[in-house]
């Protein structure tokens, strides 16, 4: 059972992270609200939505791949809560990232790696 429900929080996240990053990257001007303004200062905010959008590719992929998950949905439920946090004006947009905030933090608690003693 452990196994299963695994998988499925892997898919739902993967999917999740995969269709945005695509998203982002065939409709930047849809997304470019969603990133904090002072990023803007530091550098173009298109190029971050880029980068974003790769990190975003990099960690579904990663997710899928089934290695070292606790670290996984630990870096994938801190970007979800960092996404609803800057995004609190648009909470019923965002609402379902707070949903996969929690998905990807019981995907970490599922593959916390206990030690023997």
């Amino acid at each position: 059972m452990k196994q299963e429900a695994s998988i499925l929080l892997r898919l739902s996240l993967a999917f999740a992270f995969s269709y945005a990053a695509i998203s982002e990257l065939m409709s930047p001007d849809a997304w470019l609200a969603f990133f904090p303004s002072w990023l803007g200062q530091v550098w173009p905010l298109r190029d971050w939505l880029v980068v974003f959008a790769i990190a975003e590719i990099l960690l579904a992929v990663w997710i899928m791949s089934g290695e070292k998950l606790f670290w996984a949905g630990l870096i994938a439920a801190a970007i979800l809560l960092a996404i609803t946090l800057s995004n609190l004006f648009a909470m019923d947009i965002v609402f379902r990232d707070l949903s996969l905030c929690l998905a990807a933090m019981a995907l970490a608690v599922l593959n916390k790696e206990t030690k023997v003693r």
